[in-house]
């Protein structure tokens, strides 16, 4: 019988370190045995034949546990007979040795494990600050495209659904990778609403395709012209597309159009728009306002009035937002997933796992950047973000704000909550549940607020001489440096949840695991549940939140005891009737 308990000794170092100490009793010999119960404790006593005696002290009902199962065993003469029936299976010093953890062995097992475990913590770590990098990288980009897609004049009671055919053409041009550049905003007389690969687009929505072509004109003239005295390309609504064209064909037979004579080409000048004319006008209602309605054409061709839906609205305004404010955060999308891919890499990860954690870190800035932008327009744009802003300028600000001002001011303060609660609002959602300390979401906020903007901004800045990709570059390196100089200073300061959680783990392993006869096969099954497992960060929050962690994670650990054990397989029927067979044979007992 091996008896396995845990122990404490002292290193070289003068430090405590927990052991497991396995003592052996053999069943052979053993005439008596005798029991000294104390208060706390239990010394049972082996008596050989040989005349050696053996000792151990464990636990009061334990040891009368134990001394029930000797004197059965020596009542029954099993004692007397075992050496001459399993003399061959009587284990050694070095079967022993097999079964207990060694010191060693135990140094072993918690340097693997808290290898993996660092590792794959230093893995999230990292890689949750380049999402909320992206979150802080996303607001410069996503505020400039709020003000050059003119959110007053789009959700207004004028021509909206002009600016929406720009924003929609720019998002669907930069979505299939072309050189797409906004000018509308400046408003320069006949000028050029987009560049795109170098082509100069001006948009005109009119209610139908002969106003739409007629905006292009001044009595039979061009107006939009590029420098070199040819005319710019008409972007028009998708469903006015054909009819354009032909209408295009016929002013370049009158000679209207400069320095193009054949009606064939007409095409060239003529671009569609990802949106219909009735869809664009959808896309000028926002989802926060009811009752939304637009003037359409019936079937008869006359003016009437739609009520727009919530599926509409959202599908084609605040749909149009999400791809706006995506597009304009596909750089750090981009930047981050290399930054992820490479990190994970050097870790020691394969390809294919950290190809999985750079494409969600791709995503993840993308997804964040298209709901940012969504909901500031939408809210923005509508009747009760106007209200807001224009009385939150009045009575807190204390001055009179122009449209844009208020504007700016609103999508700027809805674009700040969000980051706020992508980059805080995990940790304290963690610590109203009681998952983390007041104390440690308070560090989260400081690295994540304090060094990853700093690092961000400082990185921008330096990014920014290289426009675009150069900037989001810049503010994910600078952010993610930003965040580990602020976090090694915070950890002198304060001592994680998750590392004394680490510790009451490791005392509890020990104590429930490592003195179970465990075979080695089903140890490292429990590791590998445990330690090893790339999700016990967040056992280690419920193990917090539980107000009792020994005993939450004593509890744990035993489930996965209970679990491994009832694996094995147990004798069938038949070896048990030999076993008895045999037994009656050998000490005369009764059927």
């Amino acid at each position: 019988m091996i008896v396995k308990k845990p122990i404490t000794i002292r290193d070289e170092n003068s430090k405590n370190i927990k052991d497991v100490k396995a003592e052996y009793l053999p069943f052979a010999n053993i005439y008596k045995t005798d029991l000294i119960l104390e208060s706390s404790r239990g010394k049972l006593y082996v008596f050989y034949a040989d005349g050696t005696k053996r000792m151990i002290s464990i636990a009061p009902a334990e040891a009368e546990f134990l001394q029930a199962v000797f004197d059965i065993a020596i009542e029954v003469g099993w004692t007397h007979q075992v050496e001459q029936i399993i003399a061959s299976s009587i284990p050694n010093e070095v079967d022993i040795e097999q079964v207990a953890f060694s010191t060693e062995e135990i140094s072993e097992a918690w340097e693997k494990s808290e290898a993996v475990f660092n590792k794959e913590n230093d893995i999230q770590e990292k890689n949750n600050q380049v999402k909320n990098i992206g979150a802080f990288a996303n607001f410069n980009p996503i505020q400039t495209e709020l003000g050059q897609n003119q959110i007053n004049d789009r959700f207004g009671s004028g021509q909206g659904h002009g600016h929406v055919g720009e924003q929609a053409g720019d998002v669907f041009d930069k979505l299939q990778l072309r050189d797409a550049q906004k000018l509308g905003a400046s408003h320069e007389k006949h000028g050029a609403d987009r560049v795109v690969n170098n082509e100069n687009i001006q948009t005109k929505f009119g209610r139908t395709s002969g106003k739409t072509i007629g905006q292009f004109f001044d009595n039979g003239v061009a107006i939009y012209k590029n420098p070199d005295g040819s005319m710019m390309t008409l972007e028009v609504p998708k469903d006015q597309y054909d009819d354009v064209v032909k209408l295009m064909a016929k002013r370049i037979k009158n000679g209207q159009v400069p320095n193009e004579s054949n009606p064939a080409n007409a095409a060239k000048y003529v671009k569609k728009s990802p949106l219909t004319y009735e869809q664009a006008q959808i896309a000028t209602k926002s989802i926060f306002d009811r009752n939304s309605t637009i003037k359409v054409r019936d079937e008869y061709g006359n003016i009437v009035t739609k009520n727009v839906t919530f599926a509409e609205k959202l599908f084609y305004s605040a749909g149009l937002d999400f791809l706006t404010g995506a597009t304009a955060s596909m750089p750090v999308g981009l930047v981050s997933g290399v930054w992820v891919y490479c990190n994970t890499r050097s870790q020691g990860k394969e390809p294919q796992d950290a190809l999985k954690l750079a494409m969600i870190a791709t995503a993840k800035p993308v997804l964040i950047g298209g709901t940012m932008y969504m909901l500031s327009s939408q809210f923005a744009g509508s009747a009760i973000g106007k209200k807001t802003g224009e009385s939150f300028a009045k009575n807190i600000l204390g001055k009179t704000l122009t449209n844009n001002q208020r504007t700016s001011m609103v999508t700027k303060g809805s674009m700040g909550l969000m980051t706020a609660a992508i980059v805080v609002g995990p940790d304290l959602v963690d610590c109203l549940r009681g998952r983390i300390s007041v104390e440690q979401l308070i560090k989260n906020a400081v690295v994540s607020g304090g060094g990853m903007v700093a690092g961000a901004m400082a990185g921008a800045a330096l990014g920014s001489v290289v426009p675009g990709v150069g900037t989001a570059i810049g503010t994910v390196v600078g952010g993610a440096m930003g965040a580990t100089a602020t976090k090694a200073i915070a950890d002198e300061f304060k001592v994680d949840d998750s590392v004394m959680m680490m510790q009451i783990a490791k005392e509890e392993f020990i104590e429930t695991v490592m003195v179970t006869p465990l075979s080695q096969e089903e140890f490292e099954q429990i590791l590998e549940k445990t330690f090893i497992h790339k999700q016990f960060a967040s056992k280690l929050k419920d193990m917090f939140a539980s107000g009792e962690p020994k005993e939450y994670i004593h509890k744990e650990f035993l489930d996965l005891v209970t679990e491994e054990f009832s694996k094995r397989e147990l004798p069938d029927e038949s070896e048990i009737v030999e076993m008895m067979m045999v037994q009656k044979e050998l000490f005369g007992l009764a059927s």
